[in-house]
């Protein structure tokens, strides 16, 4: 599996993230291509980047006209075909990096969730990325904050601050990992738009409803929801702030 830990791989299975928690994410995801695309969700062609088990894929499947998922690792694809097989699901799936994959289809929607960080070549993925969507279709990215004290994998405080042999160190000194290069590429606020400001888009980082279960609310302990309320209030009337956040959202339409 390249890079990917394995103590990390065993503790990301699906059942870490509530279903409920997908469905507030997909919902969520379709209302703003419905708005910005001007076409009904049942329209969509979709490409999940890094689709993992197909969680999301299957659940954006209910709504759209098509769905396929990307997923590298051979172990997590593997495991996506056989819930396809369970689910008696259309959504292809293909064992292959965005940069390696090519079809003549082109798609209206490309979610990312949360794979920025595991790509070395951001830029050259999100090339690929957009050369395969429409005209006006959009990207919807989400990624965890270079800069937030604990980091979003392993919960480390200053994890991905470190170089990269002091932070295998760190993994390994704490038991939580052998390896975190395949979590590596995390990006700050600036890096995001660094990235984004060489795509042929225009974007917004998308600040959610502090209340919603949807990707990166879901509830953690009695005072998460308020910390949400005030870190989400502070950016939203403060925008510098988007420096320090935990994590991104970001949402980019193709130029015609």
């Amino acid at each position: 599996m390249n890079n990917f830990d394995q103590k990390y791989f065993r503790d990301i299975s699906p059942s870490a993230i509530p279903h409920k928690v997908i469905a507030a994410t997909v919902k969520e995801i379709l209302f703003i291509a419905e708005k910005e695309l001007q076409k009904k969700a049942k329209d969509l062609r979709v490409l999940d980047v890094g689709s993992g088990w197909g969680e999301y894929a299957f659940e954006l499947e209910k709504y759209t006209r098509e769905v396929v998922g990307l997923e590298p690792y051979k172990k997590v694809y593997d495991i996506s075909i056989k819930n396809k097989l369970q689910r008696k699901s259309k959504v292809k799936f293909e064992n292959k990096k965005v940069e390696n994959f090519h079809t003549n289809k082109k798609f209206d929607l490309i979610i990312s969730l949360t794979t920025i960080e595991h790509m070395s070549s951001a830029q050259r993925a999100f090339k690929q990325i957009f050369s395969m969507l429409k005209p006006n279709g959009m990207v919807y990215a989400t990624a965890p904050n270079k800069w937030w004290l604990f980091e979003s994998h392993y919960g480390l405080p200053a994890l991905a601050w470190l170089p990269l042999p002091l932070a295998d160190i760190y993994l390994q000194i704490t038991k939580k990992g052998n390896s975190y290069k395949d979590c590596s590429y995390t990006r700050s606020y600036f890096g995001m738009k660094n990235l984004f400001n060489k795509l042929p888009c225009r974007y917004y980082f998308y600040l959610p409803n502090p209340k919603s279960a949807y990707l990166g609310c879901g509830s953690r302990g009695s005072i998460s929801p308020y910390i949400r309320s005030f870190g989400i209030g502070l950016i939203r009337r403060f925008p510098i702030f988007w420096t320090i956040s935990k994590g991104f959202i970001v949402v980019a339409i193709k130029n015609k």
